[in-house]
């Protein structure tokens, strides 16, 4: 990666989500632009001072995390007049960034219940990989769950996750529903269903491994991987915690309207309520 964009609300939440995105500049050497919008709906004179206080802030806080990290990194502080994520989408289209880093965010009004959090609108109206971070950071990524279906999303998944953490053990998981499972009494059935499933992972993992193999700059380990039947957010929910992942991974098309309703939700309710660091990518 070669420019990456964080964006601080000056929070709490926001600290943690710089010091990963510092770490990330520091492990890709990367180009690091920490992004502060003020709301372009005050008066003038308050705008004025809100830039000038804000770039106060990030400037402190920069030096002074990047002197606790111990890290070397390539800063660039920007504070800007605007609307959130709209700015944030365009900040991200101006440096060429290829990921954008964001704190988890505290539900604020009814409006948010319905228009959907920073993460998700940056998500489902911009075209990067979107990291939400909640953990602290104490590391590079060491241990990462990949969510995958078989699509061209999933796709897009693994390739970012390997991009991200290229020396972290990666394990995919996919989950898979037996239809009509109350009527399905016989062992081997169940049986035969997952091994169909298993093997379709196996093909998709071989191929990827294939794909990425060029793209690696060291060679890969092989990824590991996970079977289960199940319902699928209960299941990503319940395997984060068992294999301790720092980061979870998934892809999603970002749709909006009837297409997200179907098939756009697991992404961002993982954004709603991550079980840890959440890294949503999207094919296109």
């Amino acid at each position: 990666m070669k420019s990456i964009l964080i964006a601080s609300d000056l929070s709490a939440r926001s600290d943690r989500a710089f010091e990963r995105a510092a770490t990330l500049a520091s492990q890709h050497q990367a180009h690091l632009v920490v992004l502060h919008v003020v709301d372009e709906e005050q008066r003038p004179s308050v705008i004025d001072h809100l830039i000038r206080e804000a770039r106060i802030a990030l400037e402190s806080d920069v030096a002074a995390r990047m002197a606790r990290l111990q890290a070397a990194a390539d800063i660039e502080v920007r504070v800007e007049v605007g609307r959130d994520f709209a700015d944030i989408i365009r900040c991200a289209d101006d440096i060429h960034a290829e990921i954008v880093v964001l704190g988890t965010h505290r539900t604020s009004s009814l409006a948010d219940l319905f228009r959907g959090s920073t993460a998700e609108l940056v998500l489902r109206r911009g075209r990067l990989p979107v990291l939400l971070v909640k953990a602290p950071c104490h590391r590079p990524y060491e241990r990462v769950l990949v969510a995958v279906d078989f699509s061209i999303f999933s796709r897009s998944a693994v390739e970012m996750a390997v991009r991200v953490a290229p020396a972290a053990r990666i394990q995919l998981l996919h989950v898979f529903h037996v239809p009509f499972e109350a009527f399905i009494d016989n062992r081997d059935t169940r049986d035969e269903l997952r091994q169909q499933h298993l093997n379709r992972l196996n093909a998709m993992i071989d191929e990827e491994m294939n794909r990425l193999a060029g793209m690696a700059l060291e060679p890969m380990s092989p990824f590991e991987r996970i079977v289960r039947q199940g319902d699928i957010r209960p299941a990503i929910q319940e395997e984060v915690a068992r294999v301790e992942a720092d980061l979870l991974v998934v892809g999603t098309h970002g749709r909006t309207g009837v297409g997200h309703a179907l098939l756009g939700s697991i992404a961002e309710d993982l954004l709603r309520s991550p079980p840890c660091d959440v890294l949503a990518v999207k094919a296109w």
